[in-house]
């Protein structure tokens, strides 16, 4: 895996880098446009974010795109590779981006939030005061970026089992039913909510991670319920790139 890994970061790397330098330019010119023009501060914290999130659609999409070509590829034909290396491989490029965009974004914010006028730091400091609520939202990201993935790499491989021109329309159609389905089935387990098991407070003493305890069996309830649809997802790519992908 760690080869095919290896494979994959060097034939995304162009694309990776060129976005990366591009990205710090953008960003070190609003740095520098801020200290000239502090009036429009919002709008220059607005096009940071939105900096930041083109490329990370950026690299995402590239993930996708690799993944898309390798169930094209003939070299999986000529150099067998078990196809849950084949996932591994991006699933861990998708993580080494998220941790590098994720450096990026906080040693960014670090210089430039506290220009920005209407930021409290001092609520974001309590933010980081708190480690257990940093690290839950740092391994959180990760999930949710590893999952959506995940989700639609098994969109794409099942688009890829019909020989058809509409295939983009399938695998599209076949990613909402996934999610929304997903989606139905925990609110029918867990009700509405993004987890029933967290809170936030704030106040005097800050942010707060807490997990009280006739909550803490929906929230372990909802990691089971994430770690099984990986899982099944993961079962169903295997599946379908060893028996109904044609190459």
């Amino acid at each position: 895996m760690l080869k095919l890994f290896k494979y994959n970061w060097l034939r995304n790397s162009t694309i990776f880098y060129a976005t990366i330098t591009v990205l710090l330019l953008l960003q070190a010119a609003l740095i520098i446009a801020d200290s000239y023009w502090e009036n429009i501060d919002g709008l220059i914290l607005g096009l940071s974010v939105f900096v930041f999130s083109i490329g990370a659609l950026i690299l995402f999409t590239q993930i996708c795109s690799t993944y898309n070509i390798n169930l094209k590829s003939y070299n999986r034909r000529l150099l067998p590779v078990a196809p849950i290396k084949e996932i591994g491989a991006l699933v861990l490029l998708q993580i080494i981006y998220v941790l590098i965009m994720t450096a990026l974004i906080v040693i960014v914010n670090l210089i430039l939030l506290p220009k920005i006028s209407f930021v409290d730091m001092e609520l974001i400091r309590n933010f980081f005061d708190s480690p257990s609520l940093v690290i839950f939202t740092f391994v959180s990201g990760i999930w949710f970026a590893v999952s959506i993935l995940v989700f639609i790499m098994l969109a794409i491989a099942i688009a890829a089992c019909f020989k058809t021109k509409n295939r983009v329309w399938i695998g599209i159609t076949a990613f909402i039913i996934i999610v929304a389905l997903t989606g139905y089935i925990s609110e029918l387990l867990f009700g509405a909510g993004v987890s029933a098991g967290i809170e936030l407070t704030t106040g005097e003493a800050g942010f707060k991670l807490l997990t009280p305890g006739d909550k803490l069996m929906g929230l372990s309830g909802e990691i089971a319920y994430d770690v099984i649809l990986m899982l099944l997802a993961l079962f169903a790519m295997t599946y379908l790139m060893n028996k109904k992908i044609e190459l």
